[in-house]
């Protein structure tokens, strides 16, 4: 029998009954990343524009994505901090760590990579053909390039990396961004949705939409953005389910890491490779 945690949805429950959750937070929590993200994205637009850069908006795009999560989940951290000490738990009561679990959790974590991972694919290829309908293997590379890349590979000759930057941006993104969205999408909003509506349902899918909509951030082109957005709205929906069974986040932690240690080590290569291009 699962161990009940002071995050289980029983507890939270109890403390919608008693009036210290109510809508407005958890509402606000399921869709403030993506214009936190925005913001970021636009501040980073006016400094390239200053800058002279051709495209301003698509470099930003390129260039600001793990430095600009750093803030995010900074802020997301906070606010996490500040709305669960109102209902008299702390930041670890979300995750549920229990040491005795680890190899399990890891394990888990493993599966879950699996499991989440192929309708998360399927869904982006089955979204491209329906969006560039190709004849061929041929035409679906192309498609592929069009809708994922677009003019981002001109784009990112303009480009140059810090190395310390990439590394130092790169690694928190990696370390921090996994057990925050986690704490915050599946930890916080989910339970919080599923008692006020009494509907797991409704509870998984408002946070699915808002963990898919922040993730159309990462899209250079506007049909990748609706890619990106089935996708992720499938793999949310698939982790929430699993959350909801297991009511501990350690596990979808380590699935997390696994996803987003490649992609923050993405700035770290394109610095190495802007450095070894300059004379």
């Amino acid at each position: 029998m699962t161990a009940v945690v002071p995050n289980a949805l029983e507890d939270v429950a109890g403390r919608v009954r008693s009036g210290q959750v109510t809508w407005r937070w958890p509402l606000v929590m399921a869709f403030i990343r993506l214009p936190l993200i925005a913001a970021g994205v636009g501040v980073a637009t006016v400094v390239f524009a200053l800058s002279g850069a051709k495209d301003p908006l698509l470099l930003s795009l390129l260039a600001t994505p793990t430095a600009l999560m750093l803030g995010v989940n900074v802020v997301s951290l906070l606010l996490l901090r500040r709305l669960v000490r109102r209902e008299g738990i702390q930041l670890r009561d979300l995750i549920g760590f229990d040491r005795a679990r680890i190899g399990r959790d890891v394990g888990l974590g493993l599966l879950w990579l699996i499991v989440l991972n192929l309708p998360f694919v399927a869904t982006i290829m089955l979204v491209t053909v329906a969006l560039t309908r190709p004849a061929d293997g041929a035409e679906f590379g192309a498609a592929f390039e069009e809708v994922f890349v677009g003019r981002a590979a001109e784009a990112y000759a303009e480009l140059a990396f810090p190395l310390w930057w990439a590394v130092v941006t790169g690694v928190s993104f990696a370390l921090l961004n996994p057990v925050v969205e986690e704490m915050h999408y599946r930890g916080y909003v989910q339970p919080r949705l599923t008692a006020l509506s009494g509907s797991v349902t409704f509870g998984v899918g408002v946070m699915a939409v808002g963990f898919a909509a922040q993730h159309v951030a990462y899209a250079t082109t506007w049909r990748g953005a609706l890619v990106y957005f089935a996708a992720f709205l499938v793999w949310g929906a698939g982790a929430g389910l699993i959350y909801r069974w297991q009511r501990r986040l350690p596990s979808l932690i380590v699935t997390h890491f696994v996803i987003n240690a490649s992609f923050g080590a993405l700035p770290i290569v394109l610095a190495l490779v802007s450095s070894a291009a300059r004379p």
